[in-house]
């Protein structure tokens, strides 16, 4: 035996549509259109998808579309084992040589490929159906003349493997979402997708899905970014991989939308990623989506090389989380995700986010995204001159404005005032203040609206004062005060709402009227009154078992005539009255004998 024939088999063709889906393969007959017109020239592509059904009821699914047409000899591309022209499309999608092979005979068992070049002068069409595919030995198909329209490729497919009705819903919002960079024309072909209505049948066209709603915060640098001219050189790649990463922070939580977008070859692969495809977990912490909800980013890779070298699977849906691509792309994500994350739900508020959509007057760069071009550093790394890259432009570590506001707004909320011309506080920042004083007000549900004030109030930014420390203060001044039976009158302004809040229910937990209270404008002795020196107070003893002589006189210097108490009564009273011994400058401790 001199030689050994390799020649595949028609089982092969059964074999290589194991791994796509409906969606996959309608994905890759178009990208073949847009990769097509890339080969061509084109600035831009319409691809049609139509469904429809002959007079004998019999349905047919066709791809049609205007890239430039086949070549006769190429025709053979679209169907023949290990025929492919990806290598001479640069930035090309199809990757493996096989898509359109796979996703015709996963949608079909008979399909008619019908294409005219540009300068041709005829179009030609072949069919295949099962009798060729059962036939092992016959490996061709007879090709015949056809009219057609100049520049167009028409990729018919009967005897489907699928039900219309189940597929279609799922498939437009999928063609949709795949190809929203296609669709926006932010690509160098721009795709016309026209898609069956669902009522009329009419094909109309696809739009792409509404962008991110980002807030556009100007706190402490917590806008969206995006960073561009990162260059990618990992091991085994032989041809250098652009990168562009865009990440911000929703406006409001969106379960769907967190997460990281992940394109290669202007192409959506996943979406809303949270796993360690992206690092979480990993170089990230953990996605906990009850925290991590606004978070959104986006990774884009792109070659100018070999389009498997990308780190997708097969049928381009989901990313290798170790492939070398995918490595090299997750230390960038590291640096620049990070502190967005910081920046979760239970750390920042969402008065600091929902205020400041793109179209708000104090949207951070005008409601765009910042783009910080990474694009020389890369140069310099490559060229020697530095060993990695540092990014440098991102949120503010520790978001020490945003600390500020949220220790103002929680005082002035406890406190039940509002002032929002404080010293430092800008503009900008007004929106946030309103919004977070009113959310904290419902939270601590004590005031049912916030006093406006016409003096400034004390910062409660300053280390060792807040808004916690005050109220305790004017809790136990109110108490203190109904024990004297008085009221204050000669309070600061931001003090009196919770003071008067604080009498209130102090005196409605005594069945006191406050209006019997004497109003007073000087505080009574020791209101105002440092601790006092150890050696000046006098300390009393007093047990729960039966008073002693000396006993029963203190509490009647104290507490006016009394009689013996019960055990009981006797507990009560001496609570009742241990902050009224204390103010007549007596230390009282209570204990049992």
């Amino acid at each position: 035996m001199n030689e050994i024939k390799l020649t595949p088999t028609k089982d092969a063709y059964t074999a290589i549509k194991a791994d796509v889906d409906e969606n996959a393969a309608v994905k890759e007959l178009i990208d073949n259109s847009i990769d097509n017109g890339r080969r061509q020239n084109r600035d831009s592509v319409t691809v049609k998808v139509r469904y429809e059904t002959d007079s004998n009821g019999t349905p047919a699914l066709i791809i049609e579309d205007d890239s430039g047409g086949l070549k006769p000899e190429e025709l053979s591309m679209v169907f023949a084992l290990g025929e492919s022209e990806k290598d001479d499309i640069e930035g090309s999608i199809g990757a493996f040589g096989i898509g359109a092979k796979k996703a015709l005979m996963c949608l079909g068992n008979e399909f008619t490929i019908r294409s005219r070049h540009t300068d041709a002068s005829t179009g030609y069409e072949y069919t295949v159906g099962q009798s060729w595919l059962a036939d092992s030995d016959e490996w061709t198909v007879p090709v015949d003349e056809v009219e057609l329209e100049s520049g167009t490729t028409e990729i018919e497919i009967r005897d489907l493997n699928f039900d219309w009705t189940d597929v279609r819903g799922r498939l437009e919002d999928d063609l949709s979402q795949t190809y929203e960079l296609h669709l926006r024309g932010k690509t160098s072909v721009t795709l016309r997708l026209l898609f069956p209505d669902e009522e009329t049948s009419g094909l109309e066209p696809l739009h792409p899905p509404a962008r991110p709603s980002y807030s556009y915060a100007p706190w402490d640098g917590l806008y969206p970014r995006r960073y561009d001219g990162i260059i990618l050189e990992p091991d085994h790649v032989s041809t250098p991989v652009h990168m562009s990463v865009e990440v911000g922070l929703l406006s409001t939580g969106d379960g769907d939308e967190a997460g990281i977008d992940w394109v290669c070859q202007e192409r959506v692969v996943e979406r809303a990623n949270r796993d360690a495809v992206s690092g979480f977990d990993e170089e990230l912490p953990q996605f906990d989506l009850s925290k991590q909800k606004r978070l959104k980013g986006r990774v884009e890779l792109y070659t100018e090389g070999d389009a498997s070298e990308m780190p997708w699977n097969s049928d381009k849906s989901r990313i290798h989380a170790r492939h070398p691509v995918t490595e090299a792309a997750r230390d960038v994500l590291r640096k620049v995700v990070k502190r967005y994350m910081r920046a979760g739900y239970g750390e920042v508020e969402p008065a600091f986010f929902e205020p400041y959509t793109d179209d708000s007057r104090y949207a951070a760069n005008g409601g765009d995204i910042a783009v910080v071009d990474l694009s020389e550093t890369y140069r310099r790394m490559r060229q020697g001159k530095i060993t990695q890259v540092q990014i440098n432009d991102k949120p503010t570590k520790g978001f020490p404005k945003v600390t500020d506001m949220q220790d103002t707004a929680s005082a002035h909320a406890q406190l039940g005032i509002k002032y929002e011309y404080l010293d430092w506080v800008e503009p900008w920042m007004r929106p946030t203040y309103h919004a977070l004083t009113e959310a904290k007000r419902a939270k601590f549900g004590c005031f049912d609206s916030l006093e406006e004030l016409q003096s400034r109030p004390p910062d409660f930014t300053q280390e060792g004062r807040s808004g916690e420390s005050e109220r305790k203060r004017l809790s136990e001044m109110a108490r203190d005060h109904i024990n004297e039976g008085v009221r204050y009158t000669d309070l600061a302004e931001w003090e009196r709402p919770r003071y008067l809040l604080e009498l209130n229910e102090a005196s409605d937990n005594r069945d006191i009227d406050i209006e019997s209270l004497e109003p007073v404008d000087t505080l009574p002795d020791g209101d105002d009154e440092e601790e006092e020196d150890e050696e000046s107070v006098e300390t009393a003893h007093i047990s729960f078992a039966e008073f002693t002589d000396d006993e029963l006189a203190l509490l009647n210097e104290h507490l006016g005539e009394v009689k013996e108490y019960s055990p009981e009564k006797r507990k009560e009273v001496l609570l009742d009255h241990f902050r009224r011994l204390n103010m007549a400058g007596v230390r009282f401790e209570a204990r049992a004998d």
